[in-house]
């Protein structure tokens, strides 16, 4: 008796790393939003930004932007973007470094004469 065997192979193209990642702060927020181009076949995105103190902050997006919350001033962040789809998950965006301003902030006191 002879057999043989039959191999398949097959190849899964995940999403290609983002390149085209842009971060912007407001003046008196405490929000960074990060856009990015989307990508074929990437219905997730995750968005982590490391500050220079090594705390982290991160948001998941299902679009093309997503707004990280709570971040504090005087801070550098390292951010970085990464699509996945239900095959696989995409190389890490070159990371976008943002400092934050500081932030002073004004009291006001109504006076009555």
């Amino acid at each position: 008796k002879f057999g043989y065997s039959k191999k398949c192979f097959f190849s899964l193209n995940g999403p290609c790393a983002l390149t085209s990642v842009s971060a912007v702060t407001q003046c008196n927020s405490d929000t960074i939003l990060v856009e990015w181009e989307m990508t074929m076949d990437s219905p997730l995105y995750l968005v982590t930004a490391e500050g220079h103190d090594q705390t982290l902050i991160s948001c998941n997006s299902s679009s093309y932007s997503c707004e990280l919350q709570d971040i504090r001033c005087g801070m550098q962040y390292s951010i970085i973007v990464s699509a996945s789809s239900d095959k696989c998950s995409s190389l890490r965006s070159p990371p976008k470094k943002i400092k934050t301003g500081t932030f002073l902030q004004t009291h006001y006191i109504s006076c009555s004469l």
